[in-house]
């Protein structure tokens, strides 16, 4: 006899199966969660920090609002002057980048409010193995594209896809 959790694991795996991938990033300002005196010293003017998810994934954590899974994959600082950011030598993106948590979760109807792009204008998500479950292949996916968006950072200002 299934249980009630097994019925609802398997149901939410047979949607997942139908329904497609639509990989994103999204650039979040998230200069008011750092410390003003870190900001003062290093000149800082604003941190963003770009996320991928897939939009067409809603995950419910301890709530019955529907949240996006996102992965941090870059960090973007801009600095009060040139002085500034020549100091820092990057430093500040990757001080960002190693104290992200590994996943964030934003409230599908906050994340509509920013502004995102499709993932594929940068690079590819990995092609499907032949045989290879949602859930498998949506972790590899993640994998993938946060090692090439960690190698080679989105930057929306110039305009880039």
């Amino acid at each position: 006899m299934i249980n009630a959790t097994e019925e609802r694991a398997r149901a939410r795996a047979a949607r997942n199966e139908r329904v497609p991938f639509d990989w994103r990033i999204v650039k979040i300002d998230q200069t008011r969660h750092c410390g003003e005196e870190w900001i003062a010293e290093k000149g800082i003017k604003a941190v963003f920090i770009y996320y991928l998810y897939d939009a067409n994934r809603h995950v419910h954590i301890c709530s019955f609002t529907p949240t996006l899974e996102c992965f941090p994959v870059a960090a973007e600082v801009t600095f009060t002057s040139e002085t500034a950011w020549e100091a820092d030598e990057g430093e500040s993106e990757l001080a960002l980048m190693q104290d992200e948590e590994s996943c964030s979760y934003f409230e599908v109807s906050d994340a509509a409010r920013f502004p995102s792009r499709p993932a594929g204008a940068w690079c590819d998500a990995p092609e499907r193995e032949p045989g290879e479950d949602c859930e498998t292949y949506y972790t590899r996916a993640v994998e993938a594209m946060t090692e090439y968006f960690q190698g080679n950072p989105p930057y929306f200002e110039r305009g880039e896809p």
